[in-house]
């Protein structure tokens, strides 16, 4: 019998998420090198837990404690090299934007959640390629970033705020990464709900606002049968009133979970 044949290769994840376009929306062609392009977005990494955004432009240079950086060096240089500064006395990583390093990078327009809440939120929830999910509120976008590569581009993300100036920062930014499985919107979801298409259900639904237990009856009317909510308060009153909203309205396996992350430092030690 004859072999099956391979499928045809796609392009590779790259970029931000998973579409391996740019902004405008075209194709990147396919090299065998990963560089960046003018208006990539790249992070740089300046020192140890020290990170910084960079939108590249021809001719444009970027200044930071180890000197001036040239642009047009960091378009001819493959990601996850060295680029030296212009009087060659100090050094950067240039690395590929990640929602890892987005997270840990991104200028702050509220407080975000970090990647190690990130990771158990949307692991609990069960989010996969294909899945369509709703949060409020977008805040910075640091979830949203996460939570869009994990659906995928043949899912969808519906991410809502109350603050109108924040959602056109978040529109913009999304934009220009590429994020065209995301729908950016304006509303206060604890009083109006969650403006989702008709016929719109939600396989998962993220709440981060200050009385999420108001949002419970809003979230009843767009999430599918089986399908899960989770809500992140940093207050345990919140907690408490969210779980006893939630087993009311028939919600089941209500948990309550509470991550910690301890880091470790290795050094040799002279005895």
């Amino acid at each position: 019998s004859q072999p099956s044949p391979l499928p045809t290769l796609q392009p590779p994840f790259r970029g931000m998420l998973h579409s391996g376009t740019k902004p405008d929306g075209t194709a990147k062609p396919l090299r065998s090198i990963d560089m960046p392009e003018p208006g990539d977005l790249v992070i740089l990494a300046v020192g140890h837990n020290n990170l910084q955004t960079v939108y590249l432009k021809e001719g444009q240079a970027t200044q930071n404690k180890h000197g001036a950086y040239l642009h047009d060096e960091l378009l001819k240089t493959p990601y996850g090299h060295k680029v030296y500064s212009k009087d060659r006395k100090g050094y950067v990583v240039m690395l590929r934007p990640t929602p890892e390093l987005w997270t840990q990078a991104l200028p702050h327009r509220t407080q975000i959640l970090y990647n190690i809440d990130i990771a158990m939120i949307l692991l609990r929830l069960g989010v996969r390629p294909g899945d369509v999910c709703i949060e409020s509120g977008t805040g910075s976008g640091s979830m949203t970033h996460s939570m869009a590569r994990c659906v995928g581009p043949k899912g969808r993300v519906f991410s809502f705020d109350f603050h109108e100036m924040r959602v056109q920062e978040a529109q913009k930014e999304f934009a220009s990464h590429g994020m065209a499985n995301v729908t950016c919107g304006h509303s206060d979801v604890c009083e109006k709900g969650f403006p989702v298409p008709e016929g719109v259900f939600c396989d998962a639904l993220f709440l981060d606002v200050p009385k999420p237990w108001q949002a419970v009856k809003h979230a009843m009317k767009v999430l599918r049968d089986g399908g899960g909510i989770c809500s992140f308060s940093p207050c345990i009153e919140q907690v408490q009133k969210t779980s006893d909203v939630l087993r009311a309205e028939g919600f089941t396996m209500v948990a309550t979970v509470e991550v910690l992350l301890r880091g470790w430092t290795m050094q040799q030690l002279q005895l």
